[in-house]
């Protein structure tokens, strides 16, 4: 798995009803980094489908951003 879809993957699991941000997530990247994940309430999409779904889950107004191979949907133009 990537470390992209790892951080995907961990942000969705973050949103998920009944969950509570964790605090201080410690990451292990592909170029043998730790990387600290100290508020996971802001998302950067990166992928499409991806902020297709974060749109439809209603999680909108925690975007900051996107990559540059995407466009919003519609309602976030």
């Amino acid at each position: 798995m990537t470390i992209c879809r790892m951080l995907a993957l961990f942000a969705l699991c973050c949103l998920l009803p009944g969950t509570r941000p964790a605090e201080g997530i410690t990451v292990h990247d592909a170029r043998d980094r730790d990387v600290v994940v100290d508020n996971p309430s802001r998302i950067v999409s990166i992928g499409g489908a991806i902020t297709e779904i974060l749109y439809a889950l209603g999680f909108e107004d925690r975007i900051a951003g996107v990559d540059s191979d995407q466009s919003l949907p519609a309602r976030g133009a």
